[in-house]
């Protein structure tokens, strides 16, 4: 969680709405804490739904991570998470006009930065 700045978390009649925590989009608050910890990049797996990202690269070593790279997952490919399962695992990605379903370990070897 990162630390309220001065006015943040406040209703409009300046009070502290109770808790004086700001309520943050999963993206937004994603962006906020690598923007903050200067990092440029994250794994796929964290990627919000409905977010959009750019390809960094792909960590997954082997015949799999070629299988990636083929399906589109390069260096500054656009990459959208459409859906999730209804348990979290495995998630629909959108990437060079095609969805793909990757699980969770599957994602977590490819590295993206999140569009602002």
């Amino acid at each position: 969680m990162r630390a309220l700045q001065a006015g943040e978390g406040r209703s409009p009649s300046g009070e502290g709405g109770g808790h004086g925590v700001t309520d943050l989009s999963p993206l937004a608050e994603i962006e906020s804490q690598f923007h903050n910890r200067g990092m440029a990049s994250i794994p796929l797996a964290e990627l919000p739904v409905g977010a959009c990202a750019r390809v960094v690269q792909v960590d997954t070593p082997g015949a799999v991570g070629r299988r990636l790279f083929d399906l589109g997952f390069q260096p500054d490919a656009l990459v959208r998470c459409r859906r999730r399962a209804p348990l979290g695992d495995p998630r629909i990605y959108e990437v060079a006009d095609s969805q793909l379903c990757l699980r969770q370990r599957e994602a977590a070897g490819i590295r993206v930065r999140v569009n602002a």
